[in-house]
């Protein structure tokens, strides 16, 4: 999650609790030690006092711990703001479901039409062998075995319908690891598998460059016997791909602002915007620690 997510949360949980809204130098202070800075930078640049700055820190933490039933304090707040916010954001009869799933699409609110361009550029109409009977071309070799999987009814109806109706190009799922990102994106493959005609789970552990991811997919949009193309976009446009990126934190700097890309990494995040404002009838999701810039 991103400082504001968290801001915006925790204003709320201030709010319920003493009607009051944090105030701007609360919120310059959460968001200053979220990321990392001393209480003399932040007197600094909030032009107050470093006493000061220090006395409305501690009411702030007090208040914090109070309405949060937590040991706050500069040190950790960033931690337990973090989840707490993921635990609690998205709730479901009553159990609690941590995680975020956030569509980053709808550019212009011109998704339906440009896939209904998509549908006209391809060059397999619908009622096409490849369409009916030919089975999807499936790669999970990067994907984990998970011997579970909690009921998530809700989130994966909202993923189909961002997917298969709204024709949603990039998603991202991201938060705290072992909430069930790998397992929600699983559970989508073994539902919408025959809405496709390729699918492939890729790990960016090993953090390869834009160059060798792209190559990787190449080889394996290269399984179908139709003559290669020469980019992502061209098979996303002319054949039904989905693409899960897993691990896709693995590619942003530490000690960071959340999201930011690794030096030499940055490609990705113009391939991802690509996915996002191209004309295309594929769909590519990125699991992720991090939401990327």
């Amino acid at each position: 999650m991103d400082i504001q997510e968290v801001l915006q949360w925790t204003d709320e949980q201030v709010f319920v609790k003493t009607e009051k809204h944090l105030d701007s130098l609360q919120r310059c202070i959460l968001e200053e030690v979220w990321q990392g800075e001393k209480y003399p930078k932040i007197a600094k640049k909030c032009n107050r006092s470093e006493d000061h700055i220090k006395q409305v820190a501690r009411k702030l933490w007090k208040l914090l711990s109070e309405i949060l039933e937590e040991d706050i304090k500069q040190s950790n707040v960033r931690s337990i703001l973090e989840t707490k916010a993921l635990s609690n954001i998205y709730n479901n009869n009553g159990s609690q479901i941590v995680g975020y799933i956030n569509s980053h699409i709808n550019i212009c609110g011109e998704k339906r039409q440009d896939a209904e361009e998509a549908k006209q550029r391809s060059p397999n109409p619908p009622d096409s062998p490849q369409n009916k009977s030919q089975s999807p071309i499936i790669d999970l070799t990067d994907a984990p075995e998970l011997p579970y999987f909690y009921d998530r009814t809700s989130e994966l109806s909202t993923l189909k319908q961002w997917i298969l109706q709204a024709h949603t190009r990039l998603i991202t799922v991201y938060g705290l690891s072992g909430i069930g990102k790998s397992a929600i994106a699983l559970k989508l493959i073994e539902q919408t598998q025959t809405e496709f005609d390729y699918i492939i789970w890729l790990s960016l552990t090993n953090t390869p460059t834009l160059s060798t991811l792209q190559t990787e997919l190449k080889q394996f949009f290269g399984r179908s016997p139709q003559p290669p193309l020469p980019t992502i976009i061209d098979y996303f446009r002319t054949s039904r791909c989905l693409v899960i990126l897993d691990d896709v934190h693995n590619i942003f700097s530490s000690g960071q602002l959340a999201g930011q890309y690794l030096a030499g990494y940055e490609d990705y995040g113009k391939f991802f915007k690509q996915i996002a404002t191209s004309s295309h009838q594929s769909c590519l999701i990125l699991l992720s620690w991090e939401k990327p810039r």
